[in-house]
């Protein structure tokens, strides 16, 4: 939900670590979350329930083929638009899910995870790559609310090679303080790129900002602090960040 959510809309300078580094091909080289294939998708008619399947060539957009490594994806989402205002607000409410399985063939993945072990061994990964995510949103007056949790697998073809997991989730709030102009935001959010260890990758980060928006919604400047805590061998790498958006 959040890699698919335009920068015009997003409440914070930057993604979550987890929506950058476990969705499918977020970390594929240059490909971003894009890939060759074929793919079907559509609403019912009701406009509520949307739903996606498609099957892909698997190394990402703006890559050579080499091998087919072929990427099988799906996607539900269900929205729920309360036709009768909460103490005065509409309730718009988002609920949803996610499912991808690659089987992969010598596949680079080591952007992935973080860590010289899961590198190493994702480096030229042959085996299978299952992920499922699940995601909840939810907008009320002036608050919205965002939630996602994604989980990773790695089964290695290769028995001398160990299977590991990873995972991450992040939750926000934000809130419009003065009309549609000024919106403050906070993030909880965690990373685990390898559910076995634990260690400096492991992280835990919590996020304060504050955007103001000109004309409209087409310019705003955004500041961010960002809280940055390790499961191991924590050292002092807080982050201060300042960003300004135009949008034609």
């Amino acid at each position: 939900m959040e890699r698919f959510t335009s920068d015009a809309r997003i409440s914070s300078i930057d993604r979550s670590q987890a929506t950058d580094h476990l969705v499918p091909n977020g970390k594929l080289g240059d490909s971003f979350t894009r890939d060759r294939g074929i793919q079907l998708d559509g609403w019912d008619q009701q406009g509520r329930l949307y739903y996606a399947v498609g099957l892909f060539e698997g190394e990402g957009a703006n890559t050579k083929i080499r091998k087919i490594q072929p990427l099988l994806a799906a996607r539900v989402a269900y929205r729920l638009l309360d036709r009768e205002p909460l103490a005065g607000h509409p309730l718009n409410v988002h609920l949803g899910g996610a499912f991808a399985i690659r089987w992969a063939d010598d596949l680079d993945l080591s952007r992935c995870c973080p860590g010289k072990p899961q590198r190493r061994a994702l480096s030229s990964f042959d085996g299978q790559d299952i992920r499922w995510n699940m995601e909840f949103a939810a907008d009320w007056g002036r608050s919205s609310f965002r939630s996602e949790y994604f989980y990773t697998r790695f089964d290695f073809r290769n028995a001398a090679t160990s299977d590991f997991s990873a995972d991450g989730w992040y939750v926000q709030v934000a809130q419009y303080v003065v009309g549609e102009t000024v919106q403050v935001v906070a993030k909880w959010e965690g990373f685990n790129p390898n559910r076995s260890v634990s260690d400096k990758n492991g992280i835990v980060w919590t996020t304060l900002g504050m955007t103001y928006f000109l004309d409209g919604h087409r310019a705003k400047v955004m500041a961010n602090y960002v809280f940055k805590q390790e499961e191991a061998n924590s050292f002092h790498n807080d982050t201060f960040l300042i960003q300004a958006q135009y949008f034609f």
